[in-house]
């Protein structure tokens, strides 16, 4: 054992040597020199850590000292796994867990902690299993320590789940949010920043949902909206807004935002921004307070920070009020501060509230009621439909026409809506040519408009101009329509206007449909739109989605009853591909390299189930149908077929006359080929007609009996030949419904759609 004579010898040597390690404010080794390899590296912070712990309660100053040039040097990165091979590293993290150090020295032994373990994993690993996290963890509550605790834990945790995993099961969420209610104001802006970084972090781990303090959003959200000193006040904003969308990410937080009666605390930090922060006029949206200094405008730089957070605060809004929680605690009151603040905000100038109003108000009308009172009591498609006439940002346009369509899904609300003048609206969307999603919603929205309501019918059956002289007399918006049609590439829009003509057409010749202006609303429909029928054609044509392209035989079937719809149908039902498609529905045989061949699918014809299962799934695989779909639309091709022949046989060439006859009546067409049918088809030759065909009218409706067969009724085989004679309107066979009514087929189970602020889509029927 030592005397105490060599113990003061030791001492004193050893406050010489370390007094002259560091002497110059950097490292050097005990004999003066500069380490050079690793080994030596090594072996000097070997010997510091022996002799620190010799001096460290006998001469505190030189301990500090000395901890302050070590955490200096490891900021080096050759110097980093040194410290931790040396052992330094868990002597260090002793000394900060243990009690009563005096901040001088624990300021410097935290700097070298996070120094050494930056992006140094081995030197992590030391501090998770020596337990270093949890003495760090308590620092954060000492005002003095918290700066440069946040950074050594946030070296320590990131990139590093073990450390996050610890630092998370010490409590660490619980101490920042006391750090932030209790201190805020008194750190400075790095603080503030560092820490919402910190927990930002944590957040994200799998953990934090379960581990996170209950008043975590409450607290973040109060210090969003308690204004601090000038000079950290927008930094901390940004970084408490972003800290609490990432939170909301989570469908925990988004139903405690909720439940909570948080959102109204949200959406006033929201607003407050406008006026927190004003924009100038060509960085930003238009400030709220317009009587502000330019001098207090935040800089270019800081409008698109504030922009970009304001973006995502949207998006969080828009899939909180997806859920149905926001529908059940909100839907019942029309009169809470919530949807009163929502109304106004559609007529503000500030697009990003008008997004958010549309989004979120789009998102609760999902009911009938709900929808009902939007529209009669609050009038709120007022305002959409201005949005629609006026708005240049194609966002707020895409969110607009989302909300409308989810108000006009109810049949009650569409003629209201018609008359504030949507269809007029939605045709500003069908002339952008450089925005395809805004034309494709502006289809959409018109079909919605149109399906069962006569009264927007005749809206869109308007000529575009009243003077008789003018050339816009003879056009209609349905020409707009039909000229998007013609122009677009886009698959989506083209079947929009498709399915908007089906609508049309179910109407029009509906048997329940009793106006005065009917047959002035079909001689329109036909006599002022040559290119009505083709549409219809591609959706015929087109071969991913068999229930759409079932709507496209039905409405043709419905265009044949009519003299001069039957002209229209003609003109493209004898082209090559539409002419196929419809002999594959009625032979059920497929048609490949100009041959009329059996049916090889394979399939098993099992029922209604596929069929069921193509309206409602939005996937539909291609060239599949169930056998009541192919009877659908067989019946209806050879509806079709006999509509023809009825109405324009005295106008077809023989050829084609026979070959329609030939089909209707079942005859094999397997020694001729695909070719030579077609020719027949679709010659333009003109030749004297003979003798006409039986007509089928009523009686005479092809009807396939169990075994597949067709039979014609006695009453139809003594009918007379001269169709020509018989009126339109009597003796027609009804086209078979199928089962595709009103609704979008991706809602036929009652569900309504939920809007997002994502992106609009790329234009497609059931995105």
């Amino acid at each position: 054992m030592l005397s105490t004579f060599e113990q003061f010898a030791y001492h004193a040597e050893d406050v010489d040597r370390l007094s002259r390690m560091v002497d110059q404010g950097q490292l050097s080794n005990p004999h003066g020199g500069v380490p050079q390899t690793h080994r030596e590296r090594v072996e000097t912070l070997m010997y510091l850590q022996s002799a620190l712990g010799r001096i460290w309660w006998t001469d505190a100053a030189l301990a500090a000292r000395v901890t302050d040039v070590v955490a200096t040097t490891s900021r080096a990165i050759e110097w980093r796994v040194p410290v931790g091979e040396s052992g330094l590293l868990e002597f260090f993290l002793e000394v900060i867990s243990t009690e009563g150090v005096p901040n001088e020295i624990l300021l410097p032994a935290l700097r070298l902690v996070g120094n050494a373990c930056a992006d140094t994993d081995q030197n992590r690993q030391l501090a998770v299993e020596s337990n270093g996290v949890e003495g760090i963890v308590p620092t954060l509550r000492d005002p003095q320590l918290a700066p440069v605790a946040l950074a050594v834990i946030y070296n320590i945790c990131v990139d590093y789940p073990p450390a996050q995993r610890r630092a998370l099961d010490n409590g660490i969420l619980s101490i920042l949010i006391e750090v932030l209610e209790g201190q805020k104001l008194q750190y400075e802006n790095s603080v503030v920043v560092s820490t919402c970084r910190l927990m930002q972090l944590l957040v994200d781990s799998l953990q934090a949902t379960e581990q996170s303090p209950d008043n975590i959003l409450k607290t973040l959200l109060q210090a969003a909206s308690v204004p601090a000193v000038p000079e950290v006040e927008f930094d901390a904003f940004i970084a408490f807004v972003d800290l609490t969308v990432t939170l909301l990410a989570n469908d925990h937080f988004q139903k405690m935002l909720i439940q909570e009666r948080l959102l109204e605390t949200f959406l006033t930090v929201l607003v407050d921004s406008y006026s927190r922060f004003p924009t100038s006029g060509s960085s930003g949206p238009i400030c709220i307070d317009r009587s502000v200094d330019s001098s207090e405008y935040i800089s270019p730089d800081d409008a698109k920070t504030l922009t970009r957070t304001r973006d995502r605060v949207i998006e969080v809004l828009s899939n909180v009020s997806a859920l149905d929680q926001f529908v059940s605690v909100f839907s019942p009151s029309f009169d809470c501060p919530l949807f009163g603040a929502l109304c106004f905000w559609l007529s503000v100038p500030q697009t990003q509230l008008q997004i958010s109003a549309c989004l979120m108000l789009g998102n609760l009308a999902r009911t009938d009621e709900i929808c009902r009172t939007m529209v009669t009591q609050k009038k709120l498609h007022e305002p959409l439909i201005r949005i629609l006439r006026e708005s240049q940002e194609a966002q707020l346009l895409h969110a607009a026409a989302g909300f409308l369509k989810n108000l006009t899904h109810l049949q009650a609300n569409k003629v209201v809506i018609g008359e504030a003048s949507l269809l007029e609206a939605a045709s500003r969307l069908w002339s952008m040519d450089v925005l395809p999603q805004m034309q494709y919603a502006g289809a959409m929205l018109a079909r919605q408009a149109v399906s069962g309501c006569y009264e927007n019918i005749q809206r869109l059956l308007m000529p575009l101009s009243l003077d008789p002289d003018s050339p816009a007399h003879s056009r209609t918006y349905l020409s707009l329509l039909l000229h998007l049609c013609h122009q677009t590439d886009q698959a989506g829009i083209k079947t929009e206007v498709a399915r908007t003509i089906t609508a049309i057409l179910r109407v029009l010749h509906s048997s329940t449909v009793r106006f005065e202006d009917l047959d002035e609303m079909r001689g329109r429909l036909y006599g002022c739109h040559e290119t009505l029928a083709r549409p219809l054609a591609y959706l015929a044509r087109q071969t991913e989605r068999s229930v759409v392209r079932s709507e496209s035989w039905f409405a043709f079937a419905l265009m044949a009853r009519n003299r001069e719809g039957a002209a229209l149908v003609d003109d493209v039902v004898t082209e090559v591909e539409v002419f196929r498609v419809l002999v594959e529905i009625i032979t059920d045989k497929k048609v490949t390299g100009g041959e009329v061949l059996p049916n090889e699918s394979g399939e098993e014809e099992t029922g209604t189930s596929m069929f069921a299962q193509s309206i409602l799934s939005p996937t539909v695989h291609p060239n599949r149908q169930s056998s009541e779909g192919k009877r659908i639309d067989r019946e209806n091709g050879l509806v079709l077929i006999s509509q023809l022949l009825a109405n324009r046989a005295h106008e077809m060439p023989e050829m084609r006359r026979q070959a329609f006859r030939d089909l209707l009546e079942g005859k094999e067409f397997m020694s001729q080929s695909f070719g030579e049918l077609v020719a027949s088809a679709s010659s333009a030759s003109t030749t004297p007609v003979g003798e006409m065909p039986p007509p089928l009218g009523d009686g005479g409706l092809l009807i396939s009996s169990h075994d597949g067969q067709r039979r014609k009724s006695t009453e139809q085989q003594r009918r007379g030949n001269d169709a020509g004679n018989q009126d339109e309107n009597e003796n027609r066979t009804e086209p078979m419904l199928g089962g595709l009514l009103f609704a979008d087929p991706r809602h036929a189970g009652g569900e309504w759609p939920s809007l997002s602020n994502r992106s609009p889509p790329a234009p497609e029927p059931w995105s």
